[in-house]
């Protein structure tokens, strides 16, 4: 809502009466009544309410110049109808029309509103219009532009619009079209608007490749193209270093191309965006590096580049003011940076989904404003995190270790028929006598906990026969960071996480053992997993999906204590019921036939 008035505020200083004649044209007062009879005008908010027994001068929202109407501005008036066809054509000297906030103003955009060829600014956002925007292209001398919200669901039967052609507007200053049912392409042509400074395109269809003559923008403050369907590799965009916070307009000091299908290497030149207040890439198909040394970007607050194909190591320099970073769900390696602990401000650090590994010499107590630290399905042991335990138990902060990717690949066991069968789950890292651990055992035929099996890493079998000779697996679990993992979650968190029921305990697993007795098993070894399963949650059916079912042996659900809590043969079947599970997040593991383990978590 504050943006809609700083549009206006952008919108008056731009257009401003040079004088005042009462008496216009008769063709427009009829105009102006027009509108006014077909929006209900007896009944607008009261307080700008026409009285039409008075010159056009006196009605609310009108601005007079040199005897013409120049600007029409009936923002939040209450107007409830159609906007009436050829109104417009009699506005010849119209500079500024402003409709916005009138959920009731519905129906098309006449046609003829392309007349209009002295508009300087137009806003419509939060009104309820359908059907096709006509051609921008006419307005060429439009300086703002506010399309936003004007739908909102994308919905094909709703208001739509068409990309313009910029080369036709190149006055332009302020543009936003987010949510608005804008389709077509960015052209070329956005290069000749070289006093652009915000540009908004959010929630929309636009598509096809971001044209390198953006980089002509130079004087852009804030730049959103997120959830779209933008594809093909980023241009070098490094001229556009005014990216700022700028509150005054109404600028957030964005730099947001997140949600698209963005290919390519990660774009190194990121780091000369040195005002930049917040900058998302994520949910794109980005490959390549990461910038190992980010401090150049002297303002950020959040970096968000989730959801790739990012590979290599860490920054290891983070922005002096970063709050919250969100890297999950690449193939980044390595581990946590110490250096990282010179970024006093660091609040929220999202790592979790990636290939991490090793001891991590990043001291928690350095870092004053963390909050929450996410870090799982990675390849972590417990005791890379040594000394983390009171960040884990305090009740301001949260630490989600998680359930970590398995620690070995699938292992065979080979016996002889009334031998020892011994399997060794054995975590390859010593933890300190302070990190105690606690080991189940299962076996993934019966899907039950091995019977009398030891709180250890060893299993042994003894007198083996072929009636044992299934797959087996070990979970590690641990109170080393806090015995509570149903705590109350605190006020930010909950804003942050508002889904989340339950804190999932730390937990390690191995990978799958396979026991052979005289040369036979009963656990179907297949030697090439054509699919990687993966799993999703229906919560309005209570159903769990797993796509490329006819991979998976079986299906493994633990509770945030480490408790079985539900374990089934999959058998193809890619679709299982979670109504008679507790409301809450829960550890999944996958064992396919290929005797791969896959885990992730989910929320019921």
């Amino acid at each position: 809502m504050k943006r809609i008035f700083l549009t206006l505020s952008l919108l008056l200083c731009t257009i401003g009466a040079t004088s005042l004649w009462a008496q216009i044209p008769q063709e427009e007062k009829e105009a102006l009544l027009a509108i006014y009879k077909a929006t209900d005008g007896a009944n607008w908010e009261p307080q700008l309410r026409w009285d039409i027994t008075q010159s056009p001068d006196k009605w609310s929202g009108i601005t007079i110049s040199n005897g013409h109407v120049v600007i029409v501005n009936l923002s939040g008036a209450l107007l409830n109808g159609t906007l009436p066809e050829g109104v417009f054509p009699a506005l010849p000297f119209l500079e500024g029309l402003v409709l916005d906030q009138n959920p009731n103003l519905k129906g098309a955009v006449p046609k003829d509103i392309t007349s209009l060829s002295k508009l300087e600014a137009l806003s419509l956002t939060y009104c309820s219009f359908t059907g096709a925007l006509p051609s921008l292209n006419s307005f060429k001398q439009l300086r703002v532009l506010n399309l936003s919200m004007l739908n909102q669901t994308k919905d094909p039967n709703g208001f739509t619009a068409t990309m313009p052609d910029f080369a036709e507007m190149p006055l332009l200053y302020y543009f936003d079209a987010s949510y608005s049912g804008m389709k077509g392409n960015i052209n070329e042509g956005i290069g000749k608007c070289t006093d652009l400074e915000y540009f908004d395109i959010s929630g929309n269809l636009v598509e096809g490749t971001l044209p390198a003559s953006l980089n002509n923008c130079t004087k852009l403050k804030d730049l959103s193209l997120q959830d779209n369907k933008l594809s093909g590799e980023i241009p070098n965009l490094s001229a556009i270093t005014n990216i700022t916070f700028d509150p005054m307009n109404g600028f957030y000091g964005r730099f947001f191309l997140n949600e698209n299908q963005f290919t390519g290497r990660f774009p190194m030149w990121i780091t000369a965006l040195n005002d930049v207040k917040r900058i998302s890439l994520s949910n794109n198909k980005l490959e390549g590096v990461l910038p190992d040394d980010l401090s150049t970007l002297l303002q950020l607050e959040t970096f968000f580049a989730d959801h790739n194909n990012i590979s290599g190591e860490l920054p290891k320099k983070l922005p002096p003011h970063l709050q919250r970073l969100a890297l999950s769900h690449n193939k980044l390696t390595g581990t946590i940076p110490a250096e990282w602990s010179e970024a006093k401000e660091l609040n929220d650090v999202s790592l979790e989904h990636n290939e991490l590994s090793g001891k991590v010499q990043l001291k928690h107590a350095l870092l004053s404003e963390l909050e929450t630290v996410r870090v799982s399905f990675n390849h972590f042991y417990f005791a890379d995190f040594e000394g983390w335990d009171s960040f884990g138990k305090s009740k301001d902060t949260r630490f989600y270790f998680g359930l970590q990717k398995p620690y070995f690949a699938t292992r065979e066991v080979k016996v002889a028929s009334g031998e020892t069968a011994q399997l060794d789950a054995t975590i390859p890292i010593e933890h300190p006598s302070s990190i105690k651990l606690n080991y189940k055992w299962y076996n993934t035929q019966t899907m039950e906990e091995v019977p009398n099996s030891p709180n250890s890493p060893i299993l042994e079998i003894k007198n083996a026969d072929k009636a044992v000779a299934h797959g087996y697996i070990c979970l590690v679990v641990t109170d080393y960071f806090g015995d509570d993992p149903t705590g109350e979650l605190s006020n930010n968190e909950k804003s942050l996480r508002s889904e989340e029921k339950e804190i999932l305990a730390p937990m390690l697993a191995s990978g799958k053992i396979i026991l052979y007795v005289d040369g036979a098993t009963n656990t179907e070894k297949v030697t090439e997993n054509r699919k990687t399963p993966y799993v999703y949650p229906t919560k309005v059916e209570d159903l769990l999906h797993i796509a490329h079912a006819e991979e998976v042996e079986s299906l493994w659900i633990f509770n945030g204590k480490g408790e079985k809590v539900m374990a089934q043969k999959v058998n193809g079947n890619p679709i299982f019921s979670l109504s008679h599970l507790p409301q809450g997040s829960y550890w999944v593991v996958l064992l396919t036939t290929a005797g791969e383990t896959y885990t992730t978590s989910i929320v019921r």
